[in-house]
């Protein structure tokens, strides 16, 4: 659906004015909302046996959201940041694989990023036997790993022209279980490292963070959907279907939103690095114009019509895909 919201105050004060104006004003200040639920969208759900998990319940849940939709899981069971990122060997496929970049081959217009759990029992291990320095060690090549995963995510464009929408979703807490001993500390790291971690890099990308940690506690019964201190297999894999139909909504949220013409470098946000995109383009025409994201009606020439697009779209949240 496309809705045109014709801004007349610049006129207020003439009596009249030429039809091509209004004509004019009418595409200037034209917003582009797409009703995504009857396009197919393509999600990757990626990271460890958790995502394995509740993965393939996934489809099902976008269905009941009213998306078609194509859900590709790339996980792996044990997998920690080191092998994420092909630094250590999947054993599963005997290679080394690198998630973030198999990720984007697929074209996403969605990904779920889910990653820690393994990395953080080692680090509660450390805590455990005293060895804080290694604990930190942990910490530390955990961030390194997942800071390049994140940058890859963040400077791809799909086929659509547009930057996939990223959720990232916070760790999990353990419950007790004879298997587990560390519980203490794994809620410890997680609580204080991991998932604050996290949250500060879904804000410093714009990616979109859900926090499954607290909204599982929030759950009546919940340790109830453990079928041991990680993960979610009891009662037929209740939690794990509660935890796609958490990932469904928020799917659903998003491609509601408006697709924003002032949103050049399409993150879903029109602010001052959209105005400063134009701004380095401003007034170059034709071949001149090193970044056509700067002109935004494709006319060939960078100005006022393109500062107007944007200004009209400033500080409004779109869709990315």
């Amino acid at each position: 659906m496309v809705r045109f919201a014709v801004h007349l105050t610049a006129f207020a004060s003439r009596k009249s004015f030429h039809w091509k104006e209004a004509c004019l004003l009418a595409l200037l200040t034209c917003t582009l909302t797409f009703t995504n639920a009857s396009a197919q969208i393509t999600v990757v759900a990626t990271g460890d046996s958790l995502t394995n998990g509740y993965s393939s319940y996934l489809g099902d849940a976008l269905a009941e959201a009213g998306l078609t939709n194509e859900v590709v899981t790339l996980a792996s069971g044990g997998c920690d940041s080191a092998r994420y990122v092909g630094r250590t060997l999947d054993y599963y496929t005997g290679t080394y694989r690198d998630f973030a970049t198999e990720t984007i081959t697929h074209d996403p217009d969605v990904i779920i990023f889910m990653l820690g759990t393994n990395d953080a029992y080692r680090m509660a291990s450390y805590l455990a036997s005293d060895n804080l320095a290694a604990c930190i060690g942990a910490f530390d090549t955990y961030c390194n790993d997942i800071s390049n995963v994140f940058d890859i995510f963040d400077a791809t464009i799909n086929s659509n022209g547009r930057r996939p929408t990223v959720i990232i979703s916070t760790l999990l807490p353990a419950v007790p279980h004879e298997s587990n001993t560390l519980v203490t500390e794994f809620n410890w790291v997680i609580d204080t490292l991991l998932n604050p971690w996290l949250e500060y890099q879904a804000g410093e990308h714009r990616f979109l963070l859900k926090d499954m940690n607290v909204l599982i506690q929030q759950q009546e019964n919940w340790q109830g959907f453990y079928s041991d201190s990680f993960h979610l297999r009891a009662n037929n894999g209740a939690g794990y279907q509660w935890m796609v139909g958490e990932f469904a909504d928020t799917i659903a949220a998003a491609v509601s939103m408006p697709v924003l013409a002032g949103d050049l470098n399409t993150d879903g946000f029109v602010d001052i690095i959209d105005l400063n995109i134009l701004l380095i383009e401003w007034s170059k025409s034709g071949a001149a114009i090193t970044d056509p994201r700067a002109d935004t009606n494709n006319d060939g020439i960078v100005g006022i019509i393109d500062l107007n697009i944007v200004l009209i779209d400033w500080g409004k949240t779109g869709y990315k895909p």
